[in-house]
């Protein structure tokens, strides 16, 4: 109890039933602080992490290394909350994911300012002169 001295000890139960009959929208609200509270300090349950998020936590038995899928049919790393990645480390994957953003840059340049060649398809950059253009592979385009 929260008065002044006083030691009685009020249980989930006792507020539940204080709180269900007068003010039901804040014995939802208490439901829902106990269930974030439970899985915040539970490291076996996490919440699905979809966006939108679907409102589903995901528990494990064993092994927090691992992948799940939730019902919403999201799958992800239980580890990092990333998509799945295995056989690579949850290290690994955040180092391939930093290099994929990384470079998005070089390739949105790319994309805009090159032509794929028409035989190789690799990426050709008109800088100058005339309308024809030339690959390394020998292909003129």
């Amino acid at each position: 109890c929260m008065a002044h001295k006083c030691n009685a000890i009020c249980d989930e139960a006792v507020v539940r039933n204080l709180l269900s009959s007068k003010h039901p929208d804040v014995a939802d609200r208490f439901e829902r602080f106990l269930l974030e509270s439970y899985i915040e300090d539970n490291n076996k349950v996490k919440w699905c992490p979809s966006v939108p998020h679907c409102g589903n936590a995901i528990r494990v038995e064993d092994d927090s290394c691992c992948e799940v899928e939730c019902t919403c049919g999201m799958q992800f790393c239980f580890s990092c909350s990333s998509e799945a990645h295995s056989p690579c480390s949850c290290l690994m994957w955040d180092l391939w994911a930093k290099k994929c953003k990384d470079e998005s840059e070089t390739i949105n340049w790319m994309t805009v300012h090159t032509k794929p060649c028409p035989k190789c398809h690799k990426p050709v950059e008109k800088n100058g002169g005339c309308n024809l253009v030339s690959c390394l592979c020998g292909q003129a385009f």
